[in-house]
């Protein structure tokens, strides 16, 4: 049997057991995870003999978990997609407070493939942020994996610095404790999340069984993307019907597709796009409906302005058979850099701008994707040494020494990004991040009133813009959300 109908049988049945997606393109790293277990598993350690192993359909849950452990990712970090979660705090929790105001105080998230934690933790201290009177609510957030080892280290919840790289200083001091070189989450924050294993290509799902069923929120971000498209359509409808009426199903921006979700409306938040399970197809929903401040003195939420935004039918169920548009083939090297990023797959990122600047190395927006992948991947050396080259070769890219200065954080090499960030800055000095990251750094460092000078800068930066204006460098921030978090700092 030749070796590409082998792993073409293999890719097959690692998409029926586990529901990811190997397609030809990622055959490499298909083969490098199914030749790892099979040394754990002590099997024969060739594809042809995993083939026939995993043919044969007799697993024990055990050999399941290593599979399962050697083909995941496992990269995230706290507060990953800022905007998204900015949406979720500033605007869709007021709305279910305001609308269960004397009723019903429950509030239940499900984390759908939450992999070691940071995104169910994330939203819990959120919650705490936002809700004053939060003892009074029962809020239930439940996180999902597959991944047992994955689980392992979210119930644990120490973390390394770099899982902190888009965390604010002062909500990591606050709900974290150093424990050597480590932090460790706060039992109340730890004691707001509840960790199951659970595979989401099985049908064990909505049930009252596994605790799936009457959710407000699903969170499956950095998941569906490694589903075929018809997997991606099954998942999609039992999360609809997990759902209450009227909740929130938010993806990552990569995973955006109306196709192979029909059955949810989508919403349009500016940039970021949400789904909604809703009986109607087209609606104006009105944002921010909260109570008259004089309904409870002690309950005072942001007297936010009346905001609207147009709600767009996705199409027809009859689509769901399609790709979606994110695999066509047509893109440039550069776009697929871009969304290969956006997805999550920074190794496949990495190879791809490797090679494109190869061939044409005058290309900033591919080095800087180079070194956020390298970055995301740990591989700090590599990110350094990409962020130098590009330095070499654009000495005035002030992105370059905003992105060394980070990894240099994270090596705790504070002085050298000090350095670096001052270079930086004298080369732009109204570039936002870097003003930004230098003032919490410099909060760090016991430099009050250097901190404070460069948090005036991030207020002047933005003295221009509205406060809706939304900020890409920042992650999809607002103005107003910026300078709340500078002014908090």
């Amino acid at each position: 049997m030749s070796k590409e109908r082998v792993m073409n049988n293999i890719s097959a049945s690692v998409a029926e057991l586990l529901g990811l997606n190997f397609p030809r393109k990622r055959w490499d790293d298909l083969e490098r995870g199914i030749l790892g277990a099979a040394k754990e598993l002590c099997l024969p350690e060739s594809i042809e003999g995993m083939a026939v192993w995993l043919e044969g359909g007799d697993f024990l849950p055990d050999q399941l978990n290593i599979l399962t452990n050697y083909l995941t990712v496992g990269e995230t970090y706290f507060f990953r997609d800022l905007q998204a979660l900015d949406i979720f705090q500033t605007q869709l929790i007021p709305e279910i407070i305001a609308e269960r105001f004397g009723k019903d105080h429950h509030i239940n998230i499900w984390s759908a493939g939450c992999c070691t934690g940071e995104e169910p933790y994330s939203l819990a201290i959120l919650l705490l942020e936002r809700i004053p009177d939060i003892q009074k609510w029962k809020i239930s957030i439940l996180a999902t994996d597959i991944n047992p080892r994955y689980l392992d280290k979210a119930r644990n919840g120490i973390y390394s610095n770099w899982s902190f790289r888009e965390t604010p200083a002062n909500l990591r001091e606050k709900y974290f404790r150093k424990v050597g070189n480590n932090w460790l989450i706060s039992e109340k924050v730890r004691e707001m999340v509840v960790f199951q294993q659970l595979n989401l290509v099985e049908d064990s799902y909505p049930s009252h069984q596994s605790h799936t069923t009457n959710m407000d929120f699903i969170f499956c971000r950095n998941v569906l993307m490694y589903f075929s498209s018809e997997l991606i359509t099954l998942v999609s409808r039992r999360f609809l019907d997990a759902l209450k009426p009227q909740g929130w199903l938010i993806t990552s921006a990569v995973e955006l597709n109306d196709l192979l979700f029909s059955s949810f409306t989508k919403v349009n938040f500016g940039k970021a796009i949400f789904y909604r399970k809703t009986n109607q197809k087209l609606l104006n929903y009105r944002l921010d409906n909260l109570p008259d401040e004089s309904a409870s003195s002690s309950r005072r939420l942001p007297d936010q302005s009346k905001k609207y935004v147009k709600a767009v039918a996705a199409k027809p169920a009859i689509y769901a058979h399609h790709r979606p548009s994110a695999q066509a083939p047509e893109f440039s090297s550069m776009d697929m850099a871009e969304r290969l990023f956006r997805g999550g797959d920074y190794a496949e990122c990495a190879d791809t701008c490797n090679k494109e600047l190869l061939i044409n190395n005058n290309q900033p927006l591919l080095w800087i994707l180079l070194i956020k992948s390298y970055a995301n991947m740990g591989q700090l050396d590599n990110a350094l040494d990409s962020c130098s080259q590009l330095i070499t070769l654009d000495s005035f890219n002030s992105e370059a020494y905003y992105l060394m200065a980070t990894v240099l954080i994270e090596k705790q090499e504070l002085s050298d990004a000090v350095a670096v960030l001052q270079k930086g800055i004298y080369i732009n000095h109204d570039h936002l991040m870097s003003h930004f990251i230098m003032s919490n750094l410099l909060d760090r460092l016991s430099d009050k009133s250097g901190a404070a000078i460069h948090r005036k800068n991030v207020k002047r930066i933005l003295s221009g813009f509205d406060g809706n204006h939304i900020l890409d460098e920042a992650e999809g921030l607002t103005v107003r959300r910026m300078i709340e978090l500078v002014n908090f700092g």
